[in-house]
């Protein structure tokens, strides 16, 4: 079925993926391709011969109605970790190419099925790493559309941030540090976890953390890494606190 999904996707590209994801809400082994397809699109880190260059990704509109439908599809398959897994990087794809005022409603839903996610399936590497991946693209969507001036931008903020607070992110973060925190097939998901505490309690944070862990550990490694990725999309958050 992921290979007719694929090819199909390949074909007609994005909107043929929204269609069907539309309509087979509740079918986790549909909207399991249809996630896989959306990934093999848009995710520039994809090489090989399943990705899918050059397909056909629709307006500005349909990424946005297809953040929505992602999320949805978490809300309606809440028992299907790989579905979990693959739409927190779906979110993480998609959320930079989604409208502002659909980013204002559809962010906080997504915070929500995310952390949920996380917390049903604690021990699933894949989900955490979804859920940590597509964390850190909200946080920092959250900071640019304040600082540059977009229309909606600090009702994005605002809307982003109590959602963080209301679910506690930075707590959810710990706890999946505290679960992954040894093995270096670990880094990525650490890097994410970290700056996901940096943008939403601080710098001091973090760097308060890492400094009670020991010089060779993979966290620490990870955390110095987040601390400088973060700085370097906007230095602002090294002298303006968190998100």
């Amino acid at each position: 079925q992921k290979y007719l999904f694929w090819a199909a996707g390949a074909i007609a590209g994005l909107p043929f993926v929204t269609a069907e994801m539309q309509l087979h809400m509740n079918t986790p082994g549909v909207i399991d391709a249809g996630l896989c397809t959306i990934i093999d699109i848009l995710d520039d880190d994809i090489d090989g011969e399943y990705s899918l260059v050059g397909v056909e990704r629709g307006a500005d509109a349909d990424m946005s109605l297809l953040l929505m439908i992602v999320v949805d599809t978490m809300r309606a398959n809440t028992g299907a970790a790989e579905v979990q897994a693959r739409s927190g990087h779906c979110v993480s794809l998609l959320a930079p190419l989604a409208s502002q005022h659909v980013l204002q409603e559809a962010a906080p839903v997504a915070i929500v099925a995310l952390i949920s996610a996380a917390r049903r399936f604690p021990r699933r590497g894949d989900v955490v790493r979804g859920t940590c991946c597509a964390l850190r693209t909200l946080c920092s969507l959250a900071r640019c559309s304040s600082t540059a001036g977009l229309e909606h931008g600090s009702a994005v903020r605002e809307s982003i941030v109590t959602a963080l607070q209301n679910e506690g992110a930075a707590e959810c973060m710990d706890e999946i540090i505290g679960s992954f925190s040894t093995g270096l097939t670990n880094a990525d998901l650490l890097e994410d976890a970290t700056a996901v505490i940096a943008l939403v309690q601080g710098v001091e944070v973090v760097l308060g953390k890492l400094e009670e862990e020991p010089k060779s550990s993979a966290l620490r490694a990870a955390g110095l890494k987040a601390l400088f990725e973060v700085g370097r999309a906007d230095i602002g958050i090294f002298v303006g606190g968190a998100a």
